[in-house]
């Protein structure tokens, strides 16, 4: 038994490859091709063809023109095989509108799995190419004549919507979209010539044929001028009108790709100048390589920081312009059909002069004047290493000199309420010493929390915790803040809930600010209360206050880097304590919830899992 022959066109080598291995796993015989004029060659030579599988989008003959031409007389042993248009292109209606009337069987626009496509090429193979039926407007005055049209269309797989006057086929025009319209001169309420104007706008899709009893070539040219794509003089033969529907329905859709094929051109080049403008527009080094690092094209930025003229870079080899890290290549791997993900490192920039300058490059492949190649932009980070440089300086200045004699002051001044009796005078001093140096301790620990998580180096060490001692410790280290603004500070723990896996440190990092943020909210003689309970299957602990509240605008914000409330005192606070408490309660797997209202107080509550 001989094999069935399917021809497939692509000018895309890989994707061609690829189209032809999956229709052979179905025992095709497949001839591969690798543009429109190949294929004809080859079909002259082929007894019997099966299906045809083309690409849209190829230079010289596109698919759609292949079509045209498989469908027309030069090709007539062809104008029957199924085809089966591919397009990464052009997708939609209308382009499959346009494949249809230029004689295309079928269309799959890409991305489009494996299966889908050879399930259409069996279809095709098997007779099955289901198609909607094209909608004809008929508008013709004369009943016996619309009523043989109508019957003549319909027996050809044609939708006809019959129309006895002009006003009547407008609105029918406007609700139906047909594809064909058939105006006769015999109607009664318009001239045809005026019908047509308001039936071919600009960019009209539809084909407008004229139908006249008077053989007037003057006429004939006045209703083309108009935009009629054909005229049929009475008499005719209703099959020879069928002929003439198929032929400017081919016509006006040539006529149609030509114009989406400009404006695609046209789109490119545009496309270009904006890309070139934004390439040497870009204030830091862009250039494009081959996978083996030879300069294809750089910006001027770049070509003035290596020291020599864009022309006298390009061809040069980026083994001799950057110096990359260990472990990096210029080519690297290429996990599966759709190429690596973009990547970035770190590099350093040698000029023409030996000036170096640290970098960081972010690649990415792109196609680049029809071939591979691969994007680079390396951005001068000199300015950046000295900032991270004096960041490092200024965070182990508050580690070693701030926050280390703050921990001293805080420890003396605990062992001076217990050496003995203090008058009220010293424990207000006392109070006041506790306060503000448990504020500047909290800033500086804020600052540090922030630097870890910006770096990406939060590490816990957890370990086995109840969560009511923490929450307890944390609450007598403001004891005497509370006392001295006469709040009561209440605690309400259930001594039933299960110890948590978490680490030590970063909660009480994050039950400080809470209990921190709802002391400096709350007002003389009003109430903070810390409680704990089970909730959902985690663990809850709550700081709650009798303060001002949030507004309701700033609650998508709190959570935010800076985020401060406006009902807080201006002096205070630098808006990162929520920040912090938030991510590292998501660093234990947590979540924390915030329930507010004006004049009711704050309600902040932390839910975490339990052991």
């Amino acid at each position: 038994m001989s094999q069935t022959t399917v021809v497939v066109v692509n000018d895309d080598p890989q994707q061609l490859h690829l189209i032809s291995a999956l229709l052979r796993r179905d025992g095709l015989r497949i001839l591969p091709c690798h543009g429109a004029e190949e294929a004809l060659r080859v079909m002259r030579d082929e007894q019997e063809i099966g299906a045809i599988v083309t690409d849209l989008h190829m230079p010289g003959i596109d698919g759609w023109r292949f079509c045209h031409l498989v469908r027309s007389p030069e090709y007539e042993a062809f104008n029957t095989t199924p085809i089966l248009v591919l397009s990464a292109t052009f997708s939609g209606t209308e382009a499959e509108q346009l494949t249809a009337d230029l004689g295309a069987n079928a269309f799959l626009s890409a991305p489009f799995e494996p299966s889908e496509l050879r399930a259409w090429v069996r279809k095709l193979l098997q007779g099955r190419s289901p198609r909607a039926s094209l909608r004809v407007l008929l508008i013709e005055g004369r009943e016996p004549r619309a009523r043989a049209l109508r019957q003549t269309f319909e027996a050809h797989g044609y939708a006809v919507i019959l129309a006895p006057t002009a006003t009547e086929g407008l609105r029918l025009f406007w609700q139906h979209k047909p594809e064909i319209t058939l105006i006769s001169s015999q109607i009664p309420d318009t001239a045809a010539d005026q019908l047509v104007e308001e039936l071919k706008p600009p960019g009209s899709a539809t084909v407008v044929i004229s139908i006249t009893s008077a053989r007037s070539p003057e006429r004939g040219l006045r209703l083309l001028k108009r935009g009629v794509d054909a005229c049929v003089s009475e008499p005719f033969e209703p099959e020879y009108l069928i002929e003439v529907c198929r032929q400017a329905r081919r016509q006006r859709a040539l006529i149609r790709v030509e114009e989406l094929f400009f404006q695609r051109t046209r789109a490119l080049r545009s496309s270009e100048a904006r890309f070139r403008a934004l390439f040497e527009g870009i204030p830091e080094t862009v250039f494009v390589r081959a996978e083996n690092g030879t300069v294809l094209h750089v910006n001027d930025v770049g070509a003035r920081r290596w020291g020599l003229s864009a022309a006298e870079l390009v061809g040069e080899n980026l083994e001799t312009l950057l110096q990359l890290p260990a472990g990096v290549e210029l080519v690297w791997n290429r996990p599966g059909s759709a190429g690596p993900p973009p990547r970035a490192f770190e590099a350093t920039m040698v000029s023409q002069s030996g000036r170096r300058m640290d970098v960081d490059v972010n690649e990415r492949r792109i196609d680049f004047e029809g071939r591979p190649a691969v994007l680079s932009v390396a951005r001068d980070v000199t300015a950046k290493r000295e900032l991270e440089r004096q960041r490092a300086d200024f965070l182990a200045m508050l580690t070693h000199d701030i926050r280390n004699p703050l921990s001293v002051v805080l420890g003396y001044t605990a062992m001076l309420e217990e050496l003995g009796d203090l008058r009220e005078e010293q424990r207000e001093i006392l109070s006041r010493i506790v306060t503000n140096s448990q504020s500047v301790l909290s800033l500086v620990n804020n600052y540090l929390d922030l630097a870890k998580i910006e770096a990406g180096r939060v590490s816990l060490e957890k370990q086995a915790i109840v969560l009511n001692d923490l929450l307890r410790r944390v609450a007598e280290r403001y004891e005497i803040e509370a006392r001295r603004k006469s709040i009561d500070l209440e605690l309400d723990f259930d001594d039933g809930i299960p110890r948590i896996s978490g680490d030590p440190l970063a909660l009480e990092r994050v039950f400080t600010n809470l209990l921190h943020n709802a002391l400096k909210f709350t007002p003389d003689r009003g109430r903070v209360r810390i409680a704990s309970a089970r909730r959902d299957g985690t663990v809850s602990a709550v700081v709650s206050d009798t303060g001002p509240g949030i507004a309701p605008r700033e609650l998508a914000t709190i959570f935010e880097k800076y985020g401060r409330s406006a009902s807080g005192s201006p002096h205070e606070g630098t808006g990162l304590g929520l920040f912090i408490a938030r991510a590292l309660v998501e660093a234990h797997g947590g979540r924390i919830e915030v329930d507010t209202s004006a004049d009711a107080g704050s309600r902040f509550e932390v839910l975490l899992p339990y052991l």
